[in-house]
């Protein structure tokens, strides 16, 4: 057995709800580290490997119980601060750790492992000495699509810094980092990360305190709806959910927003029209992106969700509400949505199809396919 290193003479204990990449920033600030040097005294990185993948924030594997005797955490605790626990609830989690046993893989869409949403009240902390000196937690449910509201604050959650514009904890590449710029020590852990010049080894980062309230624009008002909805999710990602209902329900909740996606705005009275402007402009970029010259077809995903947290929360909205219909007024609607979506074979549609087959609920699959081979 391979021997364990030394235990951090000083640690933190996890906050509830914070991931790894939130740990390793209040740790490093704690110890005047840089978040590279704290991974490698949990035996994450080596000199085989001088980056940290988005893998860890799906699990630790084989370095959980290294990591977490470093850190002085019990494995759980250290397991908790990965996407493991939901694995069973949350297919997109599954589909990711697979994906990533392949040479040349991709993160499932619905896991943000290229950069997270987040709440500056919650990265300002709760008013304790020991979140005055290093801040709050980055939450691991915020780098989930179905996390767009921070209930405790009751605010949708930023998608990205006031300063450089750019999503928080932004990487250029799906998967190959957690962090942007981890080798770089003296960070607030609330500070922007991001680069804000050119692939040189001096590059600056922008450095923008992502906790500070009065530096973020102004949030449309959260509606009883939404409270209700971000509540539902919340509740089928608990250790109380029922693993099929939960896996069941997310996949059909996919399918259903990639209809909606794609054929927007047909599906626009089945969304809250109060933040459909946010999806109006998330669906014109996606479309623009596609008809411009040189831009290949496959590279507009309409499974994909909306990096904008109130663009998500429309979309789901009304996804949602797609599934809680009847089944004669959701077949309706599919009627009227469909004849406007690209062809069932095209790249745009990801692995819709895929999804439905294989994890969606029974009566909602046999009702699509149906309804795809009828207009499709």
């Amino acid at each position: 057995m391979a021997r364990l290193p030394e235990p951090l003479p000083r640690t933190l204990a996890p906050l509830p709800g914070e991931g790894l990449p939130g740990l390793l920033l209040r740790l490093a600030h704690r110890l005047d580290l840089s978040p590279n040097m704290v991974l490698a005294r949990g035996g994450i990185l080596t000199t085989r490997r001088p980056y940290t993948s988005g893998q860890y924030l799906l699990d630790l594997g084989e370095h959980r119980t290294t990591f977490a005797h470093a850190m002085r955490l019990t494995p759980v605790e250290a397991s908790r601060l990965t996407f493991a626990p939901d694995a069973d609830l949350y297919p997109p989690i599954t589909a990711s750790v697979h994906a990533r046993t392949r040479r040349n893989y991709l993160y499932d869409a619905w896991v943000f492992t290229r950069f997270t949403r987040y709440c500056p009240h919650c990265l300002a902390g709760d008013g304790s000495v020991i979140q005055q000196r290093h801040g709050g937690p980055w939450k691991i449910r915020w780098r989930l699509p179905v996390s767009f509201l921070c209930l405790e604050h009751e605010r949708f959650l930023q998608d990205t810094c006031p300063g450089c514009e750019r999503p928080a904890h932004s990487s250029d590449h799906a998967g190959s980092r957690f962090l942007p710029m981890p080798a770089h020590s003296g960070l607030h852990p609330a500070q922007c990360r991001n680069p804000t010049t050119g692939l040189t080894s001096d590059r600056l980062l922008c450095g923008t305190r992502l906790d500070d309230i009065s530096a973020h624009t102004p949030q449309p008002a959260v509606t009883p709806p939404f409270t209700r909805l971000q509540n539902r999710f919340d509740d089928l990602l608990s250790p109380r959910a029922d693993p099929t209902q939960a896996s069941r329900y997310f996949t059909d909740l996919r399918v259903m927003a990639a209809v909606l996606q794609a054929t927007w705005p047909l599906g626009k009275d089945f969304a809250p029209a109060e933040l459909s402007d946010a999806l109006d402009l998330h669906v014109d970029q996606l479309r623009r992106r596609q008809g411009a010259r040189g831009d290949h077809v496959g590279r507009v995903r309409w499974d994909a969700p909306p990096c904008s947290a109130t663009a998500s929360a429309t979309l789901l909205a009304g996804a949602d509400t797609l599934l809680t219909m009847n089944t004669t007024a959701r077949q309706n609607a599919l009627r009227t949505m469909l004849p406007s979506a690209p062809a069932k074979g095209s790249k745009q549609w990801g692995r819709t199809w895929t999804h439905l087959r294989q994890h969606a609920s029974p009566h909602l699959r046999d009702e699509v396919e149906t309804a795809v081979a009828n207009y499709l």
